[in-house]
């Protein structure tokens, strides 16, 4: 089976000078970003359960429910929404946590730099030395190999959690100091031959340790980030025991079983493309899947392990956005085999659906189960523009993910246990608000949205369904008829099934597939939202007969004549 070769590696001839340019490692709980000269060599460190988990009060408000929302809507009234769902964005938690990152100044210069995609091993080569990083694949524990020079300055930049200003560069999402979090100031603790230091909060203490030695194959170091969810000090103690178990096992010993979960990930599935650069591309997107995406830890994040290093707060608090960015993430792992990299997610969803049948009680007032449109640690409420955060659909497309994965995989258990009865509770709540009718008599939302499209204002919500919705309730009906069916609950099937023909069907022009009725794309916009029919629901295939065909062929030409001026990386990847 065809692995990634030196072709697809990631070679810098000049050194990344920003943490997000640097050559990321990780193993899905413990991350990695290997920057900078040399002058020093930075090594930026993350942990993707470390979270400030403090409850926002204002979602607690008995005023914040979805029938004063669609009051608030029609009269134009903003003030409670920025409030109640808008405002508690702006407040320092809940917030991932940044970590810091190792220091390391060596004499040399830097000469070459490169991420091997096939046993993930960052290489960096200097004038007179030559350093390697690697974030071990299933232990929580990094390695540092220096040959030629040993770094003759070593340290830990911690964050600023308790004073300072960050050294941030400007994102739209919300921006705010370390401070604001009111820590006390993190304790350090150094010794001949291992510094650290430890960060209480109020959910958890956190401790990186980084150790090192010197020896007959150069200057070995090693390091961990560790967590004691009570505040105690047992972090301190574990961080420091794995760090001298890694060192005293030694690079090659843990190298070699590092090399070999990769050798297995890889041998998974392969793919040919004629087009070098998107090839390139593909192995280089799956290498960070792995790198981001393990069974018993937390699924990707906004930023994954790779939590922005600026001293600051990170960007949009490296919340879920459930609105695109958690789903598309997911996109790859079934068709490309990384069957345990999608059971992250899975199992996430699964853990945490109490959480999300809650909100849907609080807030909506209704049985089942939706989920809101960003979220922390534990998938609640994060806040920010109301349009996305507490969306209708949202626990439609993540639904969709344990019908994708029941179908890839043909696993009869997982349909039965978490597949058929999650999809069933996301079917119940839209069930429910989707009682009343439109003029035609269909059902519909009263209140519908196409992520982004007008932005953050009252012209965002739509008052027919859109296709963007539409599409997702469409799917989720049809997927809850099917799994239903294969449990053996005939009824329930066909209720779903009545459901599903109580809805109208996606609206249509010669542009091809609308934003809603009467309404093609006007404008150029990264989200391919309309569009879900086609990808990733698809409602609309090449396969069915020549008016699919020829709808797509519309609905592309149409998307083309809006042009890309507002598009982003992801929006190429889902055309």
């Amino acid at each position: 089976m065809k692995k990634p070769g030196p072709m697809h590696n990631i070679v810098y001839r000049c050194p990344a000078m920003t943490w997000d340019d640097a050559m990321p490692l990780g193993n899905g709980l413990l991350g990695a970003l290997v920057w900078g000269n040399a002058r020093p060599m930075n090594i930026t460190l993350d942990r993707t359960d470390i979270w400030d988990l403090r409850s926002v009060p204002e979602f607690d408000s008995p005023e914040l429910t979805y029938a004063n929302l669609r009051e608030w809507i029609r009269s134009r009234n903003d003030e409670p929404i920025k409030r109640l769902i808008e405002k508690p964005y702006s407040r320092p938690y809940p917030t991932k946590l940044p970590i810091g990152r190792i220091r390391l100044d060596f004499k040399s210069g830097f000469k070459e730099g490169e991420l091997r995609l096939a046993d993930a091993t960052a290489r960096v080569r200097l004038t007179t030395a030559e350093v390697r990083v690697f974030v071990h694949s299933n232990m929580q524990v990094g390695m540092i190999l220096a040959r030629g020079e040993s770094p003759d300055r070593i340290g830990i930049n911690v964050p600023p959690f308790a004073a300072g200003r960050s050294e941030r560069k400007a994102h739209g999402g919300y921006v705010g100091e370390l401070s604001d979090l009111g820590y006390e100031a993190p304790q350090r603790v150094c010794g001949r031959d291992f510094t650290a230091y430890t960060q209480r909060g109020p959910d958890c203490c956190l401790a990186v340790f980084l150790g090192w030695r010197e020896g007959a194959s150069g200057w070995l170091a090693a390091w961990t980030v560790a967590m004691s969810a009570d505040g105690s000090a047992d972090a301190f103690d574990a961080a420091r025991e794995s760090v001298n178990a890694a060192l005293a096992a030694g690079w090659q010993q843990l190298h070699k079983s590092h090399c070999a979960w990769w050798r297995d990930y890889w041998r998974r599935s392969a793919i040919y493309i004629d087009e070098a650069v998107i090839e390139d591309q593909y192995y280089r997107d799956i290498y960070k899947l792995g790198a981001a995406s393990r069974p018993g830890g937390p699924p990707m994040a906004l930023q994954g392990p790779w939590t922005a290093d600026d001293g600051a707060l990170p960007p949009w608090k490296g919340d879920y956005h459930h609105d695109l960015n958690t789903e598309m993430s997911y996109w790859p792992y079934c068709a490309a085999n990384r069957i345990e990299q999608g059971t992250a997610l899975l199992d996430w969803l699964w853990d945490t659906r109490e959480e999300c049948r809650e909100f849907t009680r609080r807030f909506y007032g209704m049985p089942g189960l939706n989920v809101p449109g960003a979220c922390d640690l534990r998938n609640r409420l994060i806040g920010g523009w109301a349009p996305y955060s507490v969306a209708t659909t949202t626990g439609a497309w993540l639904a969709h993910a344990f019908y994708r994965h029941w179908r890839f995989t043909a696993d009869h258990t997982f349909l039965k246990r978490r597949a058929h009865p999650y999809i069933s509770e996301a079917a119940d709540f839209l069930e429910a608000i989707t009682t009343e009718r439109d003029a035609g008599g269909r059902r519909t939302l009263p209140l519908s949205i196409s992520p982004e499209l007008n932005r953050n204002t009252f012209e965002a919500w739509w008052p027919a369904i859109t296709n963007h919705d539409l599409a997702l309730v469409r799917r989720l009906f049809g997927s809850a008829a099917q799994t239903a069916e294969a449990v053996g609950n005939k009824y329930e099937a066909a209720r779903r099934r009545r459901v599903l023909s109580e809805l109208p069907q996606m609206w249509t022009a010669r542009e091809g597939l609308l934003v809603t009725k009467g309404t093609p794309l006007w404008e150029s916009h990264r989200h391919h939202a309309h569009l879900m029919a086609i990808h990733p629901l698809g409602l609309v295939s090449w396969h069915t007969d020549s008016s699919s065909r020829q709808l797509m062929k519309a609905s592309l030409a149409h998307l083309d004549s809006c042009g890309t001026d507002a598009w982003t990386g992801f929006s190429y990847a889902w055309l």
